[in-house]
């Protein structure tokens, strides 16, 4: 029993510093970069989803939900795209973000009731969302 204790604080420790990562990184990038270029439709709308991203990854660690499983991976999956996409503005800045959903997805993910193809799938999942999002925005 302690050592799911245990495990749950981690995640929700590390989930925690994910969010405060995505949310610290969209101001700083905002109130640097809005003074010298518009900001909307794009790069607004990838900082308020990096926001969110942040924030409901939080959410989905503190509060246990049936949508918590899923979202545990789509998080991580949806931050990587903007890590790659992003490489020489802001993603180098988000990685820590995106490796701690997904290290805190890892250490939960033995009390998860779904299998490892699943999270593959989910992880997967959001990285592909969140391509299309994000390329489906600059094409219009």
């Amino acid at each position: 029993m302690k050592h799911a204790t245990v495990k749950k604080s981690l995640a929700a420790i590390l989930a925690g510093i994910g969010a405060l990562n995505c949310t610290s990184v969209a101001i700083v990038t905002w109130i640097s970069v809005a003074p010298y270029q518009p900001m909307w439709p794009f790069p607004a709308l990838v900082l308020i989803e990096t926001t969110l991203l942040g924030i409901l990854g939080l959410i989905a660690y503190i509060q246990s939900r049936p949508w918590s499983q899923i979202t545990r991976w789509v998080i991580p999956g949806c931050l990587f795209t903007i890590v790659v996409l992003g490489a020489w503005s802001i993603g180098f800045f988000l990685l820590p973000a995106a490796l701690a959903f997904l290290i805190s997805a890892f250490v939960m993910g033995s009390e998860s009731p779904l299998n490892w193809y699943a999270k593959f799938g989910f992880l997967t999942a959001g990285i592909l969302f969140n391509l299309l999002f994000i390329l489906s925005g600059r094409l219009f």
